[in-house]
């Protein structure tokens, strides 16, 4: 795996939570409530986040908060259920993930490890 360490400046965001297990879950927030939600306010090529916010090895599948956030244009106003923050500069490990979303918790799990 081919990690790279890089700084980020801030970003401004527009975030939608999904609470609930990780997994399959997530891809099908993605399809079909982001994307559509990128499509119909002009962001269809705006570069994502996903902020995975709990270890599910700890905390209840049911409980877990995942946030997919979209970078955003100076001055947008979001509208619906996206609600805009900020994401922190700094360091980042990057790494680039192709594959099945059955594979993106192995994959985590492998890069925090090495």
């Amino acid at each position: 795996m081919q990690v790279t360490i890089i700084d980020l400046p801030p970003a401004s965001v527009a975030c939608q939570r999904h609470i609930g297990p990780y997994g399959p879950a997530i891809g099908a927030f993605w399809r079909d409530t982001v994307a559509p939600w990128m499509q119909s306010h002009g962001l269809g090529d705006a570069t994502c986040y996903g902020i995975g916010h709990d270890d599910p090895s700890i905390t209840p599948p049911d409980k877990c908060r995942y946030d997919a956030c979209v970078a955003l244009p100076e001055g947008f106003q979001p509208g619906g259920r996206a609600s805009i923050t900020t994401l922190p500069g700094g360091r980042y490990a990057v790494t680039q993930f192709k594959g099945p979303s059955s594979a993106i918790a192995e994959t985590w799990t492998r890069m925090t490890r090495e």
